[in-house]
């Protein structure tokens, strides 16, 4: 089968989000080529990540090595803000085919193919060489496909939030959406993820030991394990990045936030589109405007429906079938 060898880094601190919707387009052409994932020191969380999905490693020492690797029968997936145009270049004078992930547009392209998933991408963001081949917008999206397999259409109730933040959570922003999360008195079970790299379990956990009864930690969870929580939860409170995506993708009501710009293009995509409810800065929002808005969608099962109801017409399970049918007319 051909290779598609992938490139990017992160781990639980920084950067986490490109590996993981790498894998997410992993996963989707996975049955149809041999894939391998080129990364620098990864954590063996990382590494036990990948090889889930992925048939190698390669460890990246340094990047010319790493193209002087590939050959005319590679296809190339980068994914990072640090592949400019003059790494994308070499990476072409291999002859091999490229693909970028990309959601910032911030450089020109000679990629072959732009990925973008942000709601509302459109070609326009991008100066690229004729030819090239976009796969913009929701349509899309990279998303694992473990949560595609449960779609809600509707809730009668609300009772249940999940609070997910991923990484490593530097802000400490669980905790300020905990805080304010406890104080709706609507909410019987509160879910809190946190991801291997969270440096503030400590404080976290202390909320956990005032409400036991309320309050459920869950840590390090698999793909699926996330995805079987999003459906058991009504609610969720997350960032604007892939996360929010994934929740979109089961149907949910989202209240979603930012707190880094490389964040808004999904943000503000879903807020237009009507599928989450803004939360607008989670660095600068208060206590008292979190708790407005956990109250005022919980008490509104309308509104939530109606949300959910965009996120189905928005994301209809179809991007694995897009995506593999774009690599499959690039190997032949």
């Amino acid at each position: 089968m051909k290779k598609v060898i992938f490139r990017a880094d992160g781990n639980e601190e920084i950067g986490l989000g490109h590996v993981l919707r790498s894998l997410s387009l992993a996963e989707m052409l996975k049955e149809h080529f041999t894939l391998i994932f080129a990364v620098r020191t990864p954590s063996n969380f990382l590494v036990d990540t990948i090889e889930r999905i992925c048939d190698e490693i390669m460890i990246v020492k340094n990047e010319e090595d790493f193209i002087a690797s590939l050959n005319v029968s590679n296809i190339v997936v980068l994914d990072g803000y640090y592949f400019d145009t003059e790494y994308q270049i070499k990476v072409k004078e291999t002859g091999c085919k490229l693909v970028c992930i990309d959601d910032i547009a911030e450089y020109d392209f000679v990629a072959d193919v732009i990925i973008n998933h942000g709601p509302n991408a459109n070609k326009n963001m991008y100066h690229s060489l004729p030819g090239t081949k976009y796969c913009l917008g929701l349509e899309y999206a990279l998303i694992k496909k473990t949560f595609l397999i449960k779609k809600r259409n509707k809730i009668d109730k609300a009772s249940e939030l999940l609070i997910i933040m991923g990484g490593a959570d530097k802000f400490n922003l669980t905790l300020k959406v905990l805080e304010a999360a406890v104080r709706c008195k609507y909410l019987q079970k509160i879910y809190v993820v946190l991801g291997s790299g969270n440096v503030n379990e400590e404080s976290i956990s202390k909320m956990c030991d005032i409400h036991p009864e309320q309050i459920i930690i869950l840590k390090n969870l698999k793909p699926e394990e996330i995805a079987e929580t999003f459906f058991k939860c009504q609610l969720v409170i997350c960032q604007g990045s892939s996360v929010a995506i994934e929740a979109a993708s089961i149907g949910l009501g989202i209240l979603c936030g930012y707190y880094i710009d490389n964040q808004l293009t999904i943000y503000n995509g879903l807020v237009r589109n009507n599928m989450v409810m803004p939360l607008g800065n989670l660095l600068d929002i208060s206590n008292e405007d979190l708790l407005f808005n956990i109250n005022r969608l919980v008490l509104d099962i309308k509104q939530i429906n109606f949300l959910i109801n965009n996120q189905n017409r928005f994301i209809d399970g179809k991007s694995p079938a897009r995506l593999l049918n774009v690599f499959k007319k690039l190997a032949a």
